[in-house]
């Protein structure tokens, strides 16, 4: 399926929507986050035990997704959430769900206490979209909660890997899914991802392409992961779901940040907060960016 452009304006899909009229950013609005894979299948109950849902905590609504490094630290993405303290007390973190309908007891909820997004996030070119969130305290391990390694500088990347949300599953749809979704995309070069995306948004060392057509993550999958096997066949997290045009187009993959670029800003900046498990990274993401040309 071709991306449709209609009328100079091309639409981004991911779980954010940024409106761009000439230079002026001002423009920029977010609607609901709402949204979940597209042309994958429901998940084996608690088979990713490090995803997390971002959720409101009035409505208990998805927001994004995110993965867990460590007892109380959550990796995502910077699009996904603000850095004031209020944006943390609107939001809390829920793991070990599988079926939103049903009273699982595996779940644990927990507040956020602190969000340390990169200093140098960039909204309109997804430049360095990673975010750290601080938990008010630890995650309890368990089968259905627990943390994922991080790809590194030396990770060698397959040629797949696999995202999973409760976002949407039908692009331009509002309705999230009540049960997990996963789905298995190739991964693009950045080669190629550059030329595709050349004239929208610059694709650059930081960031990783993942899809095809009618596979990819989208609206509500954002912060998530994309999970890849190591070497030794040992799921690492390579990269975490940014932006996408569209959702599972043919021309546009999704596009994550590159964990393993990070390597250095999630160590620095999970100093303060208790020691990470051993790292290992890389990831996938969508958002919902309209950019209209004059």
């Amino acid at each position: 399926m071709r991306n449709q452009q209609t009328s100079g304006t091309l639409t981004l899909c991911s779980c954010m929507e940024v409106r761009i009229t000439g230079n002026d950013s001002s423009s920029r609005h977010v609607p609901d986050n709402e949204s979940r894979i597209v042309g994958g299948e429901e998940a084996i109950p608690h088979e990713f035990p490090w995803l997390i849902r971002i959720q409101r905590k009035t409505s208990q609504s998805l927001v994004c997704g995110g993965t867990i490094i460590d007892r109380n630290l959550i990796l995502t993405a910077a699009h996904c959430i603000g850095n004031a303290k209020d944006d943390a007390n609107k939001y809390e973190v829920l793991g070990g769900a599988h079926d939103m309908n049903a009273m699982e007891d595996t779940r644990q909820v927990r507040s956020i206490t602190r969000i340390n997004c990169h200093k140098e996030f960039n909204i309109d070119t997804f430049q360095n979209d990673i975010c750290i969130l601080v938990l008010a305290s630890d995650l309890t391990w368990t089968r259905s909660v627990g943390p994922i390694k991080l790809a590194n500088t030396s990770s060698v990347i397959p040629n797949s890997g696999t995202t999973a949300g409760f976002g949407v599953t039908v692009e331009g749809s509002s309705a999230t899914s009540n049960l997990l979704q996963k789905v298995t995309v190739p991964i693009v070069s950045n080669e190629r991802c550059f030329l595709l995306y050349k004239e929208h948004v610059e694709i650059t060392n930081e960031m990783m392409c993942a899809g095809i057509s009618g596979k990819d993550s989208c609206q509500g999958d954002s912060g998530g992961g994309l999970m890849c096997k190591s070497q030794n066949q040992e799921t690492i997290l390579c990269g975490i779901v940014s932006f996408g045009a569209g959702c599972g187009h043919e021309d546009f993959p999704g596009v994550y940040s590159r964990v393993s670029s990070y390597e250095a800003w999630i160590s620095e900046n999970s100093a303060s907060s208790f020691s990470l498990v051993p790292i290992t990274i890389l990831t996938f993401s969508t958002l919902l960016k309209v950019v209209t040309f004059d």
